[in-house]
């Protein structure tokens, strides 16, 4: 039993592990022998073929969908070409000494997370495509909760042709701790996969490492990183060939050591190591500068760092425009504030400030001053015939509301849409905290909460407003809670 078992081993390896030419057949197990060992019938009407340590129950194309009961002296198992897409938790209890499993040309998709639990012994692994297999994702492969390895023995796993896009965390791919549980294993095989990408220290985990293939993928770029330094003296044997490589000055350290090594990288007289981005150029011929790719990498901080600052200055210059009001109302309350007590004792130049939106210019000429001057005699504040011609507009604001004894303040949906008169009304929030009852607030026309400013919003929410109407009995109650509204200044 063990001299055939050597006689195997031997043969496998001599197939599919021994040269990087062999590799590219993609042959599977069961293709190696052709009569070299003599397989009688051992179940169902020949759906199995044995000896005393080989089952061989391939081919079968969808009519075997469970793995029978054999005998325990079984070594290597053959279950390839069976239209197996799918293998569920526990599919292998019934040969779970096996130490060779063959599972190519099955068109798998998909692993349940304790697939190959039951298999402590197996050291030989295939699940290449061989045209079928269609595998994103490997099964979990250790205990999750005590780190228990279900692959202690697997020296040999061969994984080519299958579809996986990266080895990194997400789903859909390989990750490191996939890995870091074959404690045992000492050849691995991703060939002619989607793979674009090699996280750093994705080998680290894998000690034993000696044959390493990753040929015929999409990888461009290898950072130093990926490959630690103890991971390229233990490779014995690594095929990156057939990738289409990027040469820039990231991949010098790559071209070193393939200079260095060639006899570790597989493919290496061949032309399968070309520079992707520049035509017929090979990866350990391409030249460059070592001082311009100083100068690359100074001149690539640069622009970085005038990146960042010309975006930090257009982000500010876009938040000073949008609050350009809020901003000189501050500067002005900082440069120009008058504290509350001052504001009490000092003689004010006008009885009310009345601020409005120039669309409501007639209802305030017409309806609010004939009253408010003329019949209750107050001297109004108006911008248009009161602000001092020449004086920057905000310091008219900031002064006549100041000089003001009462505000009165008329909202509507053109208010809203007004930004002096939106910069009126936060500049008179402020005066507000420092007065109390100074604002008077008339309602002219109804305006939905959703045109409303915030600041518009918050009044409203705390101050009782008076709303005008066009009728005489509207009328009569407007002019009446407005005069009690000024009886402080009508009647001081």
């Amino acid at each position: 039993m063990q001299k055939l078992r050597t006689v195997i081993t031997v043969v496998t390896q001599f197939i599919c592990l021994c040269t990087s030419r062999h590799l590219q057949e993609d042959q599977c197990w069961v293709a190696t022998y052709n009569g070299e060992l003599i397989l009688s019938p051992c179940f169902d009407d020949s759906r199995c073929r044995c000896n005393n340590t080989t089952a061989d129950c391939s081919s079968n194309n969808g009519l075997l969908t469970y793995v029978p009961r054999l005998s325990f002296d079984v070594q290597v198992f053959n279950f390839s070409s069976n239209n197996l897409s799918h293998i569920p938790d526990g599919f292998f209890s019934n040969v779970s000494q096996v130490w060779l499993l063959d599972l190519c040309q099955n068109g798998l998709t998909s692993l349940s997370p304790r697939a190959f639990q039951e298999l402590q012994n197996l050291t030989t692994l295939f699940l290449n495509d061989l045209q079928n297999n269609r595998l994103f994702d490997f099964p979990q492969t250790c205990d999750q909760v005590t780190g228990e390895s279900f692959f202690p023995n697997l020296e040999q796993l061969l994984l080519n042709k299958n579809m996986i896009s990266s080895i990194k965390d997400p789903i859909h791919s390989i990750s490191y701790d996939t890995f870091s549980s074959f404690v045992s294993l000492e050849s691995l095989y991703l060939y002619g996969n989607l793979m674009k990408f090699l996280p750093d220290g994705c080998f680290s985990a894998l000690k034993k490492l000696k044959v390493l293939s990753l040929n015929n993928n999409f990888i461009s770029v290898i950072s130093m990183d990926t490959f630690a330094q103890e991971t390229r003296y233990s490779l014995k044997k690594i095929d990156l060939s057939g990738n289409p490589f990027y040469c820039s000055c990231d991949i010098r350290w790559f071209k070193e050591w393939l200079s260095t090594r060639p006899k570790t990288f597989g493919n290496y007289g061949q032309e399968g190591y070309m520079c992707d981005n520049i035509p017929n150029t090979q990866v350990q011929l391409f030249r460059i500068n070592d001082q311009a790719c100083l100068l690359g990498h100074a001149a690539a901080a640069l622009n970085i760092a005038v990146i960042i600052i010309v975006l930090i200055v257009f982000i500010i210059s876009i938040v000073f425009f949008r609050y350009r009001w809020h901003l000189r109302l501050v500067m002005y309350e900082a440069f120009h504030h008058r504290g509350a007590q001052e504001g009490q004792l000092r003689h004010f130049t006008y009885d009310v400030f009345v601020g409005y939106a120039e669309e409501d210019r007639k209802w305030v000429m017409q309806e609010l001053l004939p009253v408010v001057e003329g019949q209750w005699n107050l001297r109004a504040c108006v911008h248009e015939r009161d602000f001092v011609p020449g004086k920057h507009i905000v310091d008219n604001i900031a002064d006549c509301v100041h000089d003001s004894r009462k505000i009165l303040m008329v909202f509507s949906p053109d208010y809203a849409r007004s930004e002096w008169c939106q910069f009126e009304l936060k500049y008179c929030q402020c005066c507000v905290m420092d007065r109390d009852e100074v604002l008077v607030l008339v309602l002219l026309h109804e305006t939905e909460s959703r045109d409303m400013t915030s600041a518009m919003f918050a009044v409203m929410k705390t101050t009782t407003y008076i709303e005008w109407a066009d009728t005489v009995d509207a009328r009569n109650s407007f002019w009446g809670r407005l005069s009690r509204a000024l009886d402080c200044v009508i009647n001081p």
